[in-house]
């Protein structure tokens, strides 16, 4: 025979490729456009019952400090120092609508879409599978996550203590209620 069939394999980026469906930066940019508008309505004093909680920390004097998430991970503005953007209320509502049109114009696209992915790879980068039926990637819901992080916290040599848990994972942006069942949860396991 004189052809390599071999040589027709796909390599390297393109047989990667084949192990995911590709990235839909418009549903991406929606969801975030759908947290920054969640934002202006809990700065507005609305209730809002969404998942993620708030993406701001209230400071005195009208201020607060402005972190943005997506999936429970940050999403870092270009100037802004890790802790977040200290701003006045009224400042970040007037500002609020400047990152939507930069969200809409894809100058996050790389940061949603490693939020939106986060869980969805084993410890090696592969893919997981949701079932073989489907072959879809698999991702860990915002609970779930929680659960397994504050109870692989705690089979730690030196566990901290669940004040100091619920502080570092509502400080991270996560949902004070999420990580209030999560903790419920480890404590039951503990006999806490």
């Amino acid at each position: 025979m004189a052809v390599d069939y071999g040589d027709w394999a796909a390599t390297g980026d393109e047989d990667a490729s084949f192990d995911r469906a590709p990235f839909d930066h418009e549903g991406a940019r929606k969801k975030m456009q759908s947290r920054i508008a969640q934002t202006m309505r809990q700065l507005n004093g609305e209730k809002v019952s969404a998942q993620g909680g708030k993406d701001f920390e209230p400071l005195h004097n009208n201020g607060v400090i402005y972190r943005p998430t997506l999936n429970n991970q940050p999403i870092k503005l270009p100037g802004v120092p890790e802790g977040g953007l200290r701003i006045s209320r009224s400042k970040l509502q007037e500002k609020l609508p400047d990152f939507a049109k930069d969200v809409e114009a894809g100058h996050f696209d790389d940061q949603l879409e490693a939020a939106l992915t986060f869980g969805a790879t084993n410890k090696l980068g592969i893919p997981r599978k949701a079932n073989s039926s489907t072959g879809g990637t698999r991702t860990v819901g915002t609970q779930s996550a929680l659960n397994i992080g504050v109870a692989a916290k705690r089979r730690s040599k030196t566990p901290p203590s669940f004040e100091d848990i619920r502080k570092s994972y509502i400080d991270a942006g996560s949902d004070p209620a999420e990580v209030d069942i999560a903790i419920a949860k480890r404590k039951e396991a503990e006999g806490a």
